[in-house]
């Protein structure tokens, strides 16, 4: 590789790793050999793996080198960017590293555009010859061969065949003896002269190949020093998540009392990279920490504007003042970078691994002398046996601890998984508390509660989340389901459906009116709402009690009353009901809310408010204010009549003198019958005089009664 295209990814030197178990420093792999020139080396082998829940691995790849060496790691291209993003490369020994290069990834486009022809639109013949201008070249046709120099590709409209539509047709060029234009559909063969622009036509299209078989991508590290030293590599890249599997074997002597249940967990790991992982140290982690993808390996190429070359005086160079803090941060470096730095780091809980081995020998003292695993179950024996399955409790594979605020198994014994492979690893092998329960969740839909259990993780454990089959002593029962359960704490887990328990359910809901009030003339009444679900329950099994556990739905802004939840949720209640066999149970649950609804004080008639007086809902003093309300109104609607009734005379009359005015102008204005007209028009206009007066009069009766009307209800405070 070029020195010019090394990048520097990450150079420390010393004896600290950050992020490395102290373990791990001492293990020595074999050494790596390289020569004083510097040549590429075998990888350094992997020597501890760590698996995250949220996507990523972090690898940890130790060995030594003697004197200047390279070391060549290989990795997948679409693993670069985390590569370049996380890589630690450490010389432990007094060494240093020059440098970590790779092969750079200038973007496609642009590689292709860089070549005598530009392929990198995918051209059309008529756009690469044209790109061709000037250049010589030989053009076979049916007619034979020419040659000449390109001028260019020009487009002409003709009629084809039958079509009375013009079409367009290209047609090439050429410069030679004379000029030439040639029809491009009628060209066979076209060769360059220019051998340099073969050549360059040759190596964009070995661009184009070379992108698509592009896969892997070599990573040279540069290690400096004299004699042997160790090397230790860290980098993360993206991997499967690890998942979690458990088998979990109820004894049969464990019914409604607590007892203890053996619960073994697996770990699912894969490893899809195309290296075996052989005798590595594996830790499976809890925590998932924030992990992202950048491109950081396509180079990037930012706007440049252009700028006119400047004619005014040139600029004298400056000298810039050293940065303040820079020293400190130099120390800071060195300090971390020191020997033995790195012991403080990756310490399992000591307390952790004693109660894992107090449960191991707890599981050993459980299990009868004669009882044997799985795979030394004795060939006599029909099937396996109660003891067999408590065999697998006997301890995990893996310790189980804290490292600061992360919680990891760290499996005991090195790993071997072969790459594009996925393994099985036991990691929880311990005894738990537990006891049989039956569940019901009237949200679940059916009319049998579920057979279940109630897990306590009574180890120092923290137990991931994934499926768990359960075996009822020798004979599996049913699949279940199990979330993150710190230690500590408690789940239920349901796994068949109890046939032999039914149970029937039905809500009612009683509303009351506690109290009846004015409030700024808006009438606001107390209702208590009380909804009770009951429920009845029926066992069918003659030989077995059950504790039964009811799940019933918190109601948002009710409270429970009447009864006191055995356990309360975010989103229900428990209740726990003991059943002896073939007996029938029930149980009522009531949760209530007193709730102010609000009416207009116009919209509530006396009566009802009679009606709630007499039973105590509503005091005399509201009873009293209503009725003057209604007083109030029934004024208001009197004056308000009588505007109508003015209003209605006065439209009547105008009616009329419109008859009168249609009808004079076809009489003559000397009969009689015009006289008369006249005489009823004068009259009918001496009313309206009277009228507008009375009609201004009581329409200000009206608005000075709303405004009383209205000032009395907002007054309206009655208790």
């Amino acid at each position: 590789m070029n020195c010019a295209t090394r990048i520097c990814l990450l150079v420390l030197v010393g004896g600290m790793a950050c992020g490395m178990p102290s373990e791990a420093l001492a293990r020595q792999s074999a050494p790596v050999k390289a020569s004083a020139a510097g040549k590429a080396s075998d990888s350094l082998p992997i020597s501890r793996i760590t698996l995250y829940r949220s996507g990523v691995g972090s690898f940890e790849r130790r060995g030594s080198v003697d004197g200047d060496a390279t070391v060549q790691l290989k990795f997948n291209t679409d693993q670069v960017n985390d590569i370049l993003k996380s890589m630690v490369v450490l010389d432990l020994s007094g060494g240093s590293i020059q440098s970590v290069g790779y092969g750079s990834k200038d973007p496609l486009s642009r590689r292709l555009a860089s070549f005598g022809i530009n392929i990198a639109d995918n051209p059309s013949m008529s756009a690469i010859l044209n790109r061709l201008r000037g250049t010589k070249v030989s053009v076979t046709t049916s007619e034979g061969t020419t040659r000449g120099t390109v001028l260019g590709v020009e487009t002409r409209k003709e009629i084809l065949g039958e079509s009375e539509t013009p079409t367009e047709v290209d047609y090439l060029n050429l410069f030679g003896v004379g000029m030439r234009s040639i029809k491009l559909a009628d060209v066979r063969g076209l060769q360059i002269e220019d051998a340099e622009l073969n050549a360059e036509l040759e190596k964009a299209l070995a661009a184009l190949a070379d992108q698509r078989a592009d896969r892997v991508k070599t990573v040279e590290i540069a290690a400096r020093g004299n004699g042997r030293r160790d090397l230790a590599v860290s980098y993360v890249h993206e991997t499967p998540v690890w998942k979690t599997s458990y088998r979990l074997v109820v004894p049969e002597d464990v019914k409604g009392d607590s007892g203890k249940l053996t619960l073994q967990g697996w770990a699912i790991v894969e490893n899809t990279t195309d290296e075996d992982w052989k005798d590595v140290r594996l830790s499976l982690v809890a925590n998932q920490p924030v992990s992202f993808r950048m491109d950081l390996y396509e180079p990037l190429y930012t706007f440049r504007p252009e700028v006119a070359v400047p004619t005014g005086a040139g600029a004298s160079p400056r000298v810039y003042d050293m940065g303040l803090g820079m020293a400190k941060d130099v120390e800071e470096l060195a300090a971390v970078a020191a020997p033995g730095a790195l012991e403080s780091r990756g310490r399992y809980s000591e307390e952790a691994a004693k109660s894992m081995r107090r449960e191991d020998r707890m599981a050993d003292a459980a299990v009868s002398e004669s009882a044997v695993g799985f795979a030394r179950a004795p060939s006599s024996k029909p099937g396996m046996t109660a003891a067999n399955m408590s065999q697998m409790g006997r301890g995990g594979a893996a310790q189980g601890g804290e490292s600061g605020e992360i919680f990891r198994y760290e499996l005991s014994a090195p790993v071997t998984i072969e790459r594009q492979r996925s393994a099985m690893l036991p990691i929880v092998g311990t005894q738990v508390d537990g006891r049989r329960v039956s569940i019901y969740n009237r949200a679940d839909g059916q009319e049998h509660p579920m057979r279940g259990l109630e897990l306590t993780n009574s180890t120092a454990l923290q137990l991931m989340p994934g499926p768990l089959s359960v075996f009822d002593g020798v004979e599996y029962a049913g699949d279940a389901q199990i979330g993150h359960v710190p230690a500590g704490e408690k789940r239920l887990l349901s796994y068949a459906v109890d046939l032999e328990l039914g149970v029937t359910t039905n809500d009612r809901i009683d509303a009351t009116v506690q109290k009846v009030r004015l409030v700024r003339g808006v009438l606001e009444q107390t209702v208590k709402e009380v909804r009770t679900s009951d429920y009845v329950f029926d066992s069918k099994d003659k030989q077995r009690g059950r504790t039964l556990i009811i799940e019933e739905q918190r109601l948002g802004g009710y409270e429970l009353v009447g009864i006191k939840a055995t356990e309360t949720t975010p989103v229900a209640y428990r209740f726990e009901v003991k059943l002896d066999a073939g007996k029938a149970g029930k149980l009522s649950v009531q949760q209530e809310r007193t709730a102010a609804s609000t009416y207009s004080i116009t919209d509530m008639d006396t009566p009802r408010l009679i009606q709630f007086c007499k039973n105590g809902k509503a005091s005399e003093a509201v009873l009293n204010a209503v009725r003057d309300l209604g007083s109030r109104r029934a004024g208001l609607e009197q004056a308000r009549s009588k505007v109508r009734g003015f209003e209605q005379n006065w439209a009547d009359i105008e009616k009329d003198q419109g008859r009168l005015r249609q009808n004079m102008e076809s009489v003559d204005k000397g009969s009689q019958l015009y006289a008369q007209y006249m005489q009823k028009m004068t009259a009918q206009e001496a009313k309206l005089d009277d009228l507008g007066p009375k009609i201004e009069a009581a329409r200000g009766d009206v608005a000075r009664l709303e405004k009383e009307l209205g000032d009395f209800i907002a007054s309206l405070n009655v208790e």
